[in-house]
């Protein structure tokens, strides 16, 4: 399972959780907490390189952590989850949807997700966060499919048809 958040500069550091590492280790999963850009974890230009118009790098480092755990044996897509809350569940959503990333996990936790960029802006929390988001703040249609999974489903669908 790999765990990640990748926003507003939070670090994740390493840890251990007795709750979920002892039941998950004893079932022979392992986690990986990923320090994503985005995140805290390497200062303030590491955070920087995934705002905006580059957020779509935070996904690029989780489908790398994926490869890497699949090249290395430690996993395999059948047995590979991702997971994330907030701008983590963002992330997960990103992933699922993703034509590479989505063919890497075979399970996915998207907790508490911002999915709808579109409305987003519309919520009082986006007055606090607006600022690491491209959509849809002057920015049109392509940046919001860019970043907002229900946009991204939105064109898949009325693009099948």
């Amino acid at each position: 399972m790999v765990d990640a958040y990748g926003g507003f500069e939070i670090s994740r550091l390493p840890g251990y959780s007795a709750g979920s590492g002892a039941a998950w280790l004893e079932q022979g999963g392992v986690k990986v907490n990923a320090n994503i850009r985005g995140g805290g974890e390497y200062g303030p230009t590491w955070h920087q390189a995934a705002l905006k118009e580059k957020r779509y790098k935070c996904y690029e480092d989780m489908e790398a952590i994926a490869q890497d755990l699949i090249a290395r044996k430690i996993s395999s897509p059948a047995k590979l989850a991702c997971i994330g809350g907030s701008k983590g569940g963002l992330m997960v959503g990103n992933l699922i949807t993703g034509p590479l990333s989505s063919q890497l996990f075979g399970a996915a936790v998207c907790q508490v997700p911002l999915l709808d960029m579109k409305v987003y802006s519309h919520l009082l929390v986006s007055k606090i966060t607006r600022v690491r988001f491209l959509c849809p703040l002057k920015t049109g249609r392509l940046a919001c499919r860019q970043t907002s999974v229900l946009m991204k489903l939105l064109t898949i669908f009325f693009n099948a048809r």
